[in-house]
């Protein structure tokens, strides 16, 4: 254990006077700190995160609590936690070398997580690999508050010393994210009868896709059509300029026919919930079964 010496010291009117000299012992450090794969968070994704703890005294270190707070806070006088753990996901290593099985307990009203147990050997270092995944309380938005800031503290369960702490910041992701439904008027299809397909394009990210983003949708069309008509939104579209259609039935569109808005995310003030407003774009092709 390291010893310490301390003194302080008067000055006034050009004269000093000293304290006498006390000493004491320094109880092992830790060196926390705590990373994010990544920079940004989607909702209903996972984020993968590193927690190094560094064992930065001189002795061993044992029976350490480790506590990650799933990004808890506060909003109009309530808590929300954005983020809950991915159940069997932890990897727990001691000086780069699997330190076995650990069973974090989940809070079943905060949501945070605390694992126990936790030795470290003089100079040595343990580090955790876990996921969690952000939920309906996730902040989603374009504005400064919209972020998740994740805490962990690591403390002795034996002593009364000041915890250590290491947090990290993630933001909603702002690109795209798009998925795509398709719909048939009838099941049942029949030679020289017209039947319209519908193609439904919701965008669920924070940015919009304007026309000339490469968007492109192909589709085979098996029977093959007679294509009389292609709308998006309600707004024809032009074969040759805003798509192809070839001999072997295949449909696609061009890279600048296709443009959706950005999704816009809604809080209820009562639960505190976030629901995705998707951008949407709709594409109907009508033609006779040949």
């Amino acid at each position: 254990m390291a010893e310490f010496t301390n003194r302080a010291a008067l000055n006034y009117n050009n004269k000093r006077t000293v304290s006498n000299i006390i000493k004491g012992n320094m109880i092992g450090t830790i060196d926390v700190t705590k990373f994010a794969a990544g920079e940004y968070y989607f909702p209903d994704d996972s984020v993968a995160y590193v927690v190094h703890v560094f064992n930065n005294s001189d002795a061993a270190l044992t029976n350490l609590k480790l506590t990650d707070d799933m990004g808890r806070y506060a909003k109009d006088a309530e808590f929300f936690t954005p983020l809950h753990y991915v159940e069997g996901s932890i990897l727990y290593f001691v000086n780069d070398t699997p330190a076995g099985n650990v069973t974090p307990v989940i809070d079943a009203e905060t949501g945070e997580m605390t694992i126990t147990g936790i030795n470290i050997p003089l100079g040595g270092t343990a580090e955790f690999y876990y996921r969690a995944v952000a939920n309906e309380y996730a902040p989603m938005g374009t504005l400064d508050e919209d972020k998740i800031v994740n805490r962990v503290v690591v403390e002795r369960t034996t002593n009364a010393v000041e915890p250590w702490a290491a947090e990290e910041t993630i933001y909603p992701g702002t690109e795209p994210r798009l998925s795509v439904t398709k719909k048939i008027d009838h099941d049942d299809l029949t030679e020289g009868e017209e039947v319209v397909y519908t193609f439904e394009i919701q965008n669920t990210g924070l940015a919009a896709l304007a026309a000339g983003n490469d968007l492109v949708l192909t589709d085979v069309f098996d029977p093959m059509l007679d294509i009389t008509s292609v709308t998006l939104n309600g707004r024809a579209l032009t074969k040759d300029t805003d798509y192809t259609y070839d001999a072997a039935g295949v449909f696609t569109t061009t890279t600048t026919a296709i443009e959706i808005p950005a999704a816009t995310y809604v809080r209820d003030e009562d639960t505190g919930e976030y629901t995705a407003m998707p951008g949407t774009a709709i594409l109907t092709i009508t033609g006779t079964v040949i």
